[in-house]
């Protein structure tokens, strides 16, 4: 039987993770993710 958890994300987060497989060629085409919401309270301890 394989083993699942569940996890609670933040929307920001779960935005994020909806966004799919990164293809940046440039720095210019980095995500602003503060923009997005994401902040250091979105970063587990």
């Amino acid at each position: 039987m394989e083993k699942t958890e569940k996890y609670n994300y933040t929307a920001p987060v779960t935005q994020l993770l909806t966004m799919g497989k990164a293809e940046i060629v440039s720095a210019k085409d980095w995500p602003d993710y503060l923009a997005l919401g994401i902040s250091a309270q979105d970063i587990p301890s």
